[in-house]
């Protein structure tokens, strides 16, 4: 396991009565074994190269990431510089701060802890208070695994997991533990721990430019993007064939002044093979496009793998061919890669926005009118209601308002999760938990349209718990960089300041970011429909004998666990053999890797 972990006690758990050595070999595997280094009060363990910490005066500052001073991105600020910045600025230092980082301060003499994520939370960061103290980590099984906290698997952890395939933040998968927010700062202070935001992106700023000047401000500050974050000629690109990633590998390419490396997957199978899009990508900006086809058997080689490699179960199944491509590039000595991950949350590119938006346009109309549509959304089934029944299923989801219409569409809320789980589970669990979440988290958005406040919230669920952790984490295991040209801090707010009739026209999504580029971008680029590293697992989940005996042990294992009934399960595994074999692998997958995960870090968990 690579990262940090560290503690302040003030009590009794100080550094002085605690067996170092001993607390090191628990935290950290043996081929990880960390550099020791205690302080008054504390101790910190450092097990990767990308961690910088100094200790100065009773203060101590740790550093993971690229960190600058907000505004200045050419200049990189190591751990001195964040003491200075925080003798001068105090718990509020994170305000002043850009790049992507997570900090840890502890100030000895104060005694006192505070805690930093960036604006997207790209570096994770997690912190459990104890009795006397906190401790604090970059993985969250290490800070659970600390004899102070001793935190067991939370089953409202398991729920809201197998509800959004992740466990998003401040929750992990531990009791007593919590990760920190994109854009949040966790100070520990006189025995409690206080969180706020630090910051929130300003949306619809009044500006007096004209669509072609911002699409001109948009190609400057992309390019200025990757100019930062390209520091050799070992840096390549993820290549999709998707809008982001070929933009990233175009400007890539104008920043090396040479063939640019680029890396993909392929999948031999109708409908979810993108290599000609990353061919024709390559070719139009002259690079060298490295490719893999990615096979069943490499998957049910590597899924017990990925799942540890997590610390709280993960079920986004493009892990697997994210870390098959990392691999690629490390291969061909490549040291760093650049992904386009946050295109479509900055520049509404996801399909459900179109939708959702649809749905709306009911609440526009005047009530005279939506009264005779209400009329037949509650009329009973009857002689020529079949006719009626593509206006009622419109109706049935158009009269909730978001997020309620998301709750709607989800997996377990529509299965019911008495269908699912067992009464032992359901016994220790909030069902409405998640729902409840997904308002308080739309609620904080600002004050904006309805567009945006979607935005807001994947910048949340879709980038900073899902697709960020699986890059980052999986660039990780494959020993390479990543970094992301669409989240600097300078795309952020200039994504955030595009009015929002710019960023959909009549429905269009993507449509000022397709406008900007349609000189840069190849034109089959522009009109492909999103798709991403799709897999087609619920063909593979059938067809694999591996695969399937792999998701099948997982299942009755779940059960035995008191985790799902076994009634469900049947119906799971009959799903992937019928017609919609797709939909239900992807569901099949999740389950498999949340037992795939409790084996490796949980073995014990049971209700």
């Amino acid at each position: 396991m690579s990262g940090f972990c560290g503690w302040l006690d003030v009590g009794e758990n100080n550094p002085a009565t605690v067996d170092i050595d001993r607390l090191a070999a628990t935290l950290f595997p043996v081929a990880d074994t960390p550099e020791k280094h205690v302080f008054n009060s504390g101790a910190l363990f450092v097990a990767d190269n990308r961690t910088r910490h100094t200790t100065a005066d009773g203060i101590t500052a740790v550093v993971r990431g690229f960190l600058h001073a907000a505004g200045t991105p050419d200049t990189a600020l190591g751990s001195e510089d964040l003491i200075a910045l925080y003798r001068q600025h105090g718990v509020d230092i994170a305000r002043y701060l850009g790049g992507r980082f997570a900090i840890v301060i502890v100030d000895g003499p104060a005694q006192r802890v505070v805690l930093a994520v960036d604006r997207c939370g790209r570096e994770p960061l997690c912190w459990a208070q104890t009795d006397d103290g906190i401790v604090f980590g970059s993985r969250a099984n290490a800070v659970a695994s600390h004899p102070a906290v001793a935190a067991a698997v939370r089953p409202q952890a398991i729920y809201d997991y197998l509800y959004f395939h992740v466990i998003p933040s401040p929750g992990t998968a531990w009791r007593g533990v919590e990760k920190l927010e994109p854009a949040h700062v966790s100070i520990w202070e006189d025995g409690t721990v206080k969180s706020r935001c630090y910051w929130s992106p300003a949306f619809d700023q009044p500006s007096d430019a004209s669509i072609e000047e911002l699409g001109e401000q948009l190609q400057a500050t992309l390019t200025d993007a990757v100019r930062l974050q390209t520091n050799s000629t070992k840096t390549g690109a993820f290549l999709s064939g998707g809008l982001d990633s070929s933009t990233v590998c175009g400007l890539l390419r104008e920043r090396l002044g040479e063939p640019a490396k680029c890396f993909t997957i392929g999948f031999d199978a109708t409908g979810y093979d993108e290599l000609e899009y990353a061919r024709i990508a390559s070719r139009h900006f002259d690079n060298e496009l490295i490719h893999y086809y990615l096979t069943a058997d490499d998957v049910a080689n590597s899924v017990e793998e990925i799942a540890g490699a997590y610390d709280e179960p993960f079920g986004n199944s493009s892990a697997i061919a994210a870390l098959w491509c990392a691999r690629l590039a490390r291969d061909n000595g490549i040291e760093t890669l650049l992904a386009g991950d946050g295109g479509d949350e900055l520049f509404a590119g996801n399909e459900r926005y179109r939708k959702q938006l649809a749905y709306s346009w009911y609440h526009r109309l005047p009530g005279l009118l939506r009264a005779p549509l209400d009329f037949v959304a509650d009329r009973s089934p009857g002689p020529g209601a079949r006719r009626f029944a593509r206006i009622a299923f419109y109706l049935d989801k158009a009269r909730a308002r978001l997020p309620g219409r998301l709750h709607m569409e989800n997996f377990v809320p529509t299965t019911g999760s008495a269908t699912i789980f067992s009464d032992r589970l359901l016994a220790a669990i909030d069902v409405d938990a998640p729902y409840t979440s997904l308002q308080q988290w739309y609620a904080q958005a600002p004050d904006c349209g309805e567009l945006q406040n979607m935005l807001y919230l994947d910048w949340k669920l879709t980038l900073a718990d899902n697709d960020l952790r699986k890059v980052v984490r999986m660039s990780e295991v494959a020993g390479i960089g990543v970094r992301f040209p669409f989240l600097t801090d300078a795309m952020l707010e200039f994504a955030a300041s595009i009015p929002e009739q710019h960023l959909m026209t009549r429905m269009r999504l993507r449509h000022f970011y397709k406008e900007s580029m349609k000189d840069f971008l190849p034109q089959q680029i522009i009109e492909k429909r999103k798709q991403g590293f799709g897999l087609p697992l619920g063909r593979w989940l059938v067809e694999h004998p591996q695969l399937r005996q792999t998701a099948a042990d997982a299942l009755s294992t779940l059960v035995r666990r008191g985790i799902v009934r076994d009634s469900f399960a049947t119906t799971l595994q009959d799903g992937v053999r019928g017609p919609h074999d797709a939909y239900y692998g992807a569901i099949l997958y999740v389950y498999m890797m949340l037992e795939l995960w409790l084996a490796q870090h949980a073995p014990q968990t049971s209700f």
